[in-house]
């Protein structure tokens, strides 16, 4: 059964031809998702379109996560979402790496071209280029430096 969600949510959707996205453009919390304000409670626009979609109460998806198959935060397309645990959310933020490895993540230091770097430059116990004189030179701990020669962090690159 085809659910308009035009219909159900009554705010601004804007239709994506090309990718079949119904975007929210009301609202949107600081990570891209539409809020809809539903009896003085924000709720998330596309948690509420899933449910109101597939005739579940938001009640019963409580713990779970309403899952977007087109990595579009802002979409409301019931088509787009599925249902699914936490653990199914980072498998699928895992498999279409959309994590935040590297340089993306926040908190790193480091670029993907000083990591390529600090393994060119690597000579084992050598005072200019072994792990303390690239811990100083890059401002990093010297357990950093020896995880990225090893390849146990930065898989990636």
């Amino acid at each position: 059964m085809a659910v308009n969600v035009r219909v159900l949510i009554p705010a601004k959707i804007a239709e994506n031809v090309q990718t079949g996205c119904f975007n929210w453009i009301g609202f949107k919390s600081r990570d891209g998702y539409g809020i809809v304000n539903r009896n003085q409670k924000l709720l998330k626009a596309h948690r509420l379109a899933y449910c109101e979609a597939n005739g579940v109460p938001l009640e019963s998806i409580k713990g779970l996560c309403v899952r977007h198959k087109c990595d579009n935060p802002a979409c409301v397309n019931p088509s787009h979402l599925e249902i699914g645990t936490n653990a199914d959310n980072t498998r699928d933020r895992h498999e279409r790496q959309r994590d935040a490895r590297g340089s993306k993540n926040g908190n790193s230091r480091l670029t993907e071209s000083d990591v390529v770097q600090i393994r060119n430059e690597y000579r084992p116990k050598s005072r200019q280029t072994g792990t303390r004189a690239l811990s100083r030179k890059y401002k990093v701990s010297p357990s950093l430096i020896d995880q990225i020669v090893r390849r146990t962090i930065w898989l990636h690159v």
